[in-house]
């Protein structure tokens, strides 16, 4: 069917990169991604993958999650979330997207604790989850535990998700600053996961938020054996410095390996482009700053 002019307006392209790889240390990959469909099988994870995209369409669903349990368990659990990521892989408004993220982020957390029980005594299957949804000029950020989601608009890069960690609480209070959150002994304690039991699942269980696109918006998503290895000033600098987003996500995980490649390290990066889009402004910088600011505590469970 021959797409109307104002489907043609609302489309987003992106020109992106995804690169996962098992690190220097751990002798498998834990990490999965899912990028418009695109996702590694079992099989696959412990060689990674490195890929281009160039993709235009009226919606975009990405997301990276970091599996823990060891063993198998945390290949079993994020690849649980990859191959059913996709029923978000759909048209659907701002307003509707954080009801079906919650609904789903439920689901597959039982899925995995049904997985695990059948897997054997064992076995522990765990996974975090950064999601990354865009339609119509927005873009919806959510997550569950400690892998990320930037945002590098003119030169500034700013997070624009939450670590359901204590200490990332306790810096949003005031407590800590970020590099002593990056090199705390809990940094990778997480309170929220795919995963966890039933009676554990509050009801902020999910983070969200919206945020408004802008031209030239370069969307980062990491797992973090990559945001534990480097300041968000040196994120900073690999991806204002290297135009094309395979070269960046490239740096960006030589750097992690660099730095001892203690885990597993998966990185998308995608840069953004749409006909309806406004301009990058200082204004649109200080809006995104502004955002990140105000970003409510969370409660983390016990």
């Amino acid at each position: 069917m021959k797409k109307t002019q104002q489907n043609q307006k609302d489309e987003i392209m992106l020109r992106a990169a995804v690169i996962s790889h098992i690190g220097c240390v751990r002798g498998n990959n834990e990490d999965n991604f899912y990028f418009n469909g695109d996702y590694m099988e079992m099989k696959e994870v412990n060689s990674g993958t490195m890929f281009r995209a160039v993709t235009t369409r009226e919606h975009h669903l990405l997301c990276i999650c970091d599996g823990m349990g060891g063993l198998e368990g945390g290949e079993r659990a994020s690849r649980l979330v990859v191959t059913g990521i996709h029923e978000l892989d759909k048209p659907m408004s701002i307003q509707d997207i954080s009801i079906r993220i919650d609904s789903f982020a439920r689901e597959v957390s039982e899925k995995i604790q049904q997985d695990a029980q059948k897997a054997g005594e064992d076995i522990k299957e765990g996974t975090t989850l950064a999601l990354v949804y865009m339609t119509g000029g927005t873009m919806h950020i959510a997550n569950v535990g400690d892998s990320r989601v930037y945002v590098l608009r003119n030169g500034k890069l700013i997070q624009v998700s939450m670590d359901h960690t204590r200490i990332y609480q306790m810096m949003l209070a005031g407590q800590l600053t970020k590099e002593q959150v990056r090199n705390h002994p809990d940094s990778n304690r997480i309170d929220h996961y795919l995963g966890m039991p039933k009676d554990r699942i509050s009801n902020d269980f999910v983070f969200h938020k919206n945020c408004s696109l802008c031209n030239s918006d370069r969307i980062f998503l990491c797992s973090d054996g990559v945001s534990d290895l480097m300041s968000d000033e040196k994120i900073e600098e690999i991806l204002s410095n290297n135009a094309a987003p395979m070269d960046a996500a490239k740096q960006l995980i030589e750097y992690a390996l660099e730095m001892s490649g203690k885990d597993n390290a998966t990185v998308i990066v995608a840069d953004v482009t749409g006909a309806q889009l406004p301009m990058t402004t200082p204004s649109a910088v200080a809006a995104l700053a502004l955002l990140h600011e105000n970003t409510s505590t969370i409660n983390t469970t016990q």
